[in-house]
């Protein structure tokens, strides 16, 4: 059978056959990826290490900005309540 045959099938119930296989084949590596690669935990670990990471960020951004002047420390932190909190 030649390659065009294969990507253009001219017998419909065929080519949904293949179709149907193709849909079962990618469902098959996707639910294997999730299981193998454990992406739910890596995610969860990311999000916690850069929550983490944030926290003395800010603390050291904020030390720095209040011993240059006061009045830009206050109004640094009135900017970053307003932009992290929720509304």
């Amino acid at each position: 059978m030649s390659w065009r045959h294969r990507l253009f099938p001219t017998h419909p119930e065929r080519s949904a056959a293949l179709a149907a296989r193709g849909w079962r084949v990618l469902l098959y590596l996707g639910r294997k990826s999730l299981r193998e690669d454990a992406i739910g935990r890596l995610s969860a670990s990311l999000a916690l290490q850069t929550l983490l990471s944030i926290v003395p960020l800010l603390g050291v951004v904020l030390a720095l900005v209040s011993a240059l002047g006061g009045d830009g420390a206050q109004a640094l932190l009135v900017r970053l309540t307003a932009a992290l909190a929720p509304p």
